[in-house]
């Protein structure tokens, strides 16, 4: 394992200009050690943002995802839902149950497939999802405000290559 100084003498990988200065000294040298732990803080501070968003509705993050791919591509399977989006089963059935109950989305059986239900964004949704994203968008931009463009489209791509590397 390397160690990066956190002291003065730091290098501008491991004490950035525009670092902020909450970053502490162990902190930013633990980043270097265990980037898993950046992208955990990261993620978890980018859950935070869309759980904010979303709770103005009274929805949670996983129910806008949802309701954002049904807009996107419309009616899915639940298990479409759960793949694309990369939720556990389980998880997807109390979601789609939760925006059941409040007149979100429709379910109904696949007619091709007995075992599976198709699930459909209602007009309700589509108002909840248009709520959400205002004040995600702007949350969002706040969050990535250090970023420029280009750095956000290389995390974009970063972030992909990850993910397709997790599977």
């Amino acid at each position: 394992m390397t160690v990066r100084p956190a002291g003065p003498e730091a290098d501008h990988r491991t004490r950035g200009p525009d670092d902020p200065p909450e970053l502490t000294d162990y902190f930013r040298q633990l980043l270097w050690q265990r980037h898993i732990v950046g992208l955990c803080r990261a993620g978890a501070a980018a859950t935070r943002i869309g759980e904010a968003a979303a709770a103005r509705t009274g929805r949670n993050l996983t129910q806008f995802l949802v309701l954002g791919m049904l807009d996107a591509t419309g009616p899915r399977s639940q298990q479409e839902l759960s793949d694309g989006l990369r939720t556990d089963r389980t998880t997807m059935v109390g979601t789609v149950d939760a925006l059941e109950r409040a007149g979100l989305v429709t379910r109904q059986r696949n007619p091709t497939n007995r075992r599976a239900y198709i699930v459909t964004i209602s007009p309700a949704g589509r108002a909840a999802l248009a709520t959400i994203s205002a004040d995600a968008a702007t949350l969002e931009a706040r969050f990535f405000e250090r970023l420029t463009a280009d750095e956000r489209d290389q995390l974009v791509g970063l972030i992909g290559k990850l993910l397709i590397g997790a599977d």
